[in-house]
């Protein structure tokens, strides 16, 4: 026996968890196998967007009225404890007359953005916003317009409290489902359509970020059409090119008083090498005060290698974030060291052994 949804003709949605492996270098995403989660949720029902706050996780669940053989959506806790999620509990204000779907709740808990279809609304779907008391959830307010249309709103998620992203058809886009933004810290907000390469002709919705902003993930059906979603990692502002860095070079030796001291490091050479390539592909200098400006050509990974007689030629890996940043301003600090003496006696055929030098990048 295949189950089948009766409306989309595919299977029931499950949930699944996978793996994410960040490179420290190259700051790349690669994914580990997707695994079930909650399997012990009933296979004849879809399961879909979850929220989790802690220890508290609330999911949708879709639910069949035999009496009517109508479907509906509605929204479900579960609470962590030592053998997993556990609990399994409707939210107070589930209905059978109307389906409430894509749960957010607030990293505090306190707050759940969702939505529905209630009486009452702008028309189609609406977010709605309940609070916790304490006791209770608060009885659902509609977020009003300008974000609520007579079209669909769906897919709320809020980053750090104040900027609200959902998917809309109902606001001027490139066709079905765009993905906007507004704050949540105005009356009356603006609502902006996210743009190219995030929206599409197609349904583009279900963005969530990462803590910094600088990326996440959303869902879209670009790809097929109809009901086949896939996921598509995403990064926010990614950095244009050619870019210029500046900023002071400083040095520091050991043999003085103050290990911890700061000098400027005045006529320098810059290189910048592609350590793809292992070749040189521009150079700068520092002027009088230590100061320097460098363009960067093209996305590569790259190191600095700085030359001067005070510091011999020290190099160091340069990291570009895959976003841009409001400054480009860097405090590179040299460390010199000395030569360090052999302990057997020395062969005038041999060359000194040098301790490595380094340097420091800080931001």
């Amino acid at each position: 026996i295949t189950n089948i949804d009766r409306v989309t003709g595919q299977s029931f949605q499950s949930l699944y968890t996978v793996e994410v492996k960040v490179d420290s270098i190259t700051g790349r995403q690669s994914y580990g196998k997707p695994k079930p989660f909650l399997k012990e949720l009933d296979e004849k029902l879809h399961h879909g967007p979850v929220s989790v706050a802690g220890n508290n996780l609330i999911f949708t669940r879709s639910s069949l009225d035999k009496s009517t053989n109508k479907s509906i959506l509605q929204l479900f806790w579960l609470t962590r404890g030592k053998d997993g999620w556990v609990d399994q509990r409707p939210f107070q204000h589930n209905s059978t007359e109307y389906s409430l779907s894509y749960p957010f709740l607030s990293p505090d808990g306190k707050s759940l953005y969702f939505v529905a279809d209630m009486p009452g609304g702008f028309g189609g779907t609406d977010i709605y916003k309940s609070t916790f008391n304490g006791d209770q959830w608060s009885i659902p307010k509609n977020l009003g317009r300008p974000i609520n249309t007579i079209g669909d709103e769906t897919a709320p998620f809020i980053y750090r409290e104040h900027t609200l992203y959902f998917a809309s058809n109902g606001h001027g886009g490139f066709g079905g489902l765009d993905i906007f933004k507004a704050s949540l810290d105005e009356v009356s907000p603006e609502v902006e359509n996210m743009g190219f390469p995030i929206n599409t002709a197609f349904d583009d919705f279900g963005l969530t970020l990462n803590q910094h902003g600088s990326g996440g993930y959303l869902a879209s059906n670009r790809a097929k059409g109809g009901f086949n979603d896939d996921i598509y990692e995403v990064v926010i502002d990614l950095q244009s090119y050619p870019l210029t860095i500046s900023g002071i070079i400083y040095y520091n030796d050991p043999d003085w008083t103050k290990p911890d001291s700061l000098e400027i490091l005045p006529l320098a050479r810059i290189i910048l090498v592609d350590n793809v390539t292992n070749s040189y592909v521009n150079e700068a200098a520092t002027d009088q005060h230590g100061k320097f400006s460098l363009e960067i050509p093209y996305s590569s990974q790259y190191k600095l290698k700085v030359s001067s007689e005070r510091v011999g030629e020290p190099t160091v890996s340069l990291e570009i974030p895959k976003n841009k940043k409001l400054h480009n301003d860097h405090k590179i600090v040299v460390f010199k060291e000395k030569y360090q003496q052999s302990t057997k006696e020395h062969d005038p055929r041999e060359q000194p052994v040098v301790r490595k030098r380094t340097i420091r990048n800080i931001e």
